[in-house]
């Protein structure tokens, strides 16, 4: 007969749950440039936003800058993410372009800049 007791298989340790890791360092800035009318270009391009392909939050990140445009010449690099656009939050890519474009005199970008570790 049986005792009641029962026993588990594999020894009675628990198994081992790894942390998740941490995000990667990053800086938050605030990038302010000057923008005389509409139709000046700040020489700014986004990777490519494709909504369909994933439901994950769209993001602006800047792809590419023109060596001699407004951008880069405030200080925006390659691999930033714009979140703001003079604190009007950003929903990806195409909106920031669409902002840009329209946008005249001072311009902040709250910007959010990936770091080594």
């Amino acid at each position: 007969m049986s005792s009641g007791r029962f026993r588990q298989k594999g020894g009675g340790a628990a198994p081992r749950v790894r942390a998740p890791a941490p995000p990667p360092p990053e800086e938050l800035l605030t990038i302010k440039l000057a923008k005389s009318d509409p139709t000046v270009r700040i020489g700014i391009s986004f990777e490519r936003n494709d909504a369909a392909a994933t439901a994950a939050p769209q993001r602006a990140i800047v792809k590419a800058l023109h060596p001699g445009g407004l951008a880069a010449a405030a200080g925006v690099t390659p691999g930033d993410e714009v979140t703001m656009i003079n604190g009007v939050e950003i929903g990806g890519s195409l909106q920031a372009a669409a902002m840009l474009r329209e946008a005249a005199g001072v311009v902040a970008l709250r910007v959010r800049r990936p770091t080594a570790p």
